[in-house]
């Protein structure tokens, strides 16, 4: 603003000056400052340009004019919208209103009482991205002892008797907050020690597992309570978590997404599963992005003749159609990335014999993946030799 008031007066820009006095006067209001209003008033004494536009700031205003009503008016709005407004009903009175209907025998209040508990007395809206703990909320805090032991009774009725409604979501991209909620049940009979975390049926375990297996990392603290929660389920019931991983690589497949099911498959590794992997690895009908991630998991773990079906694999599509092509390249890529030895002795042949193929290998691996050292650091120095002079001729 003073820039542009400066600029005014110094006459520098006569062909623009009326439109930069009407920027100046757009640009001021009763909040500008002491400091800018005084230079204005200043210049306006000086500068007939300014005058005109401005001078009007500092006019007097007779108190019953409709000039003086239209500033009260706008004043009553600025303070209006500077004062917050309070939640109606108010987040206590939601809350014992969900604690009743919980305890009258209405689950899908504990979902709506894990909502009211984020919100602030003049909140606009629920925080339920914020955090997984629900310890950290206004609703907890707030609770007197008597209160907080209710929520927790809440939390494990929804928990034995909400729907998390896993045939509508598990296989999309979505997830209804019937399902977040028992994830933050669970966490929250964690954080707290409760002992009813422990005494919860196995059937009440294995509904909650889809939403342990998808809850969102990016949550504060979430993946610290989903690696916890997995762990326990996957010693409770460790087939529910096989039968929903395969079903999630196949809802990923069908609908031509990505796999990001690398951390959860770390926590419930075991042979049960690399077994279920290896032979689902096998599937013709599995998409490209897909079969790398199974590969990569199960690579990562030296599973039991999984180098051995991707080196196959890899041979065996390398000369073929468009599409195994490409499924060569991904079994190199993963076997360059997750093997002692990056399988040198059975990718290098491919590399220098097939220049497409080979230039696809080497293309999609050339790019670090974080915590993973490159397969390069895995060569001989004559590996290294012949790489580099296979590279310089191709």
């Amino acid at each position: 603003m003073e820039w542009l008031i400066e600029r005014a007066l110094s006459g520098e820009a006569n062909e623009t000056a009326l439109v930069e006095a009407k920027l100046v006067r757009f640009a001021t209001h009763s909040e500008s400052g002491q400091k800018v209003l005084a230079e204005l008033w200043h210049a306006c004494q000086t500068n007939e340009t300014l005058n005109e536009e401005c001078g009007a700031w500092f006019q007097p205003i007779e108190l019953d004019s409709e000039l003086a009503r239209q500033l009260r008016e706008e004043l009553r709005q600025r303070n209006e919208w500077k004062t917050p407004k309070l939640v109606t009903p108010p987040p206590s009175e939601r809350i014992e209103n969900d604690l009743q209907k919980s305890e009258a025998g209405n689950p899908a209040y504990g979902w709506q009482l894990m909502l009211d508990l984020t919100l602030e007395p003049t909140s606009s809206h629920y925080a339920f991205d914020g955090t997984a703990d629900l310890t950290d909320t206004p609703g907890w805090k707030a609770a007197d002892s008597p209160t907080k032991k209710r929520i927790l009774d809440a939390a494990v009725r929804y928990l034995q008797d909400g729907d998390p409604q896993n045939d509508q979501w598990f296989r999309t991209n979505s997830t209804p907050f019937a399902a977040i909620a028992g994830f933050r049940a669970l966490a929250l009979l964690m954080i707290t020690e409760d002992t009813r975390l422990d005494s919860l049926s196995l059937d009440t375990w294995a509904k909650w597992v889809p939403i342990m297996l998808k809850a969102h990392p990016g949550a504060k603290g979430e993946q610290q309570f989903q690696s916890r929660l997995l762990q326990r389920a996957h010693q409770l019931v460790p087939g529910e978590i096989v039968k929903r991983i395969l079903e999630l690589i196949d809802a990923e497949n069908e609908g031509d997404r990505h796999l990001f099911m690398a951390d959860q498959a770390d926590i419930c590794w075991d042979e049960n599963l690399g077994a279920d992997l290896l032979e689902k690895s096998k599937s013709a009908t599995l998409r490209p992005q897909i079969l790398g991630s199974v590969l990569e998991i199960l690579l990562k773990h030296g599973f039991p003749d999984a180098r051995e079906f991707a080196e196959t694999l890899m041979e065996t599509k390398a000369s073929g159609s468009e599409l195994e092509q490409l499924q060569a390249v991904i079994a190199a890529q993963t076997l360059l990335r997750w093997t002692p030895d990056a399988s040198w002795a059975k990718v290098w042949p491919i590399i220098r014999d097939g220049k497409p193929i080979g230039r696809g290998i080497i293309e999609s691996t050339s790019y670090g993946q974080s915590g993973i050292p490159n397969f390069v650091t895995k060569l001989s120095e004559t590996d290294l030799g012949e790489l580099y002079l296979w590279m310089i001729e191709t």
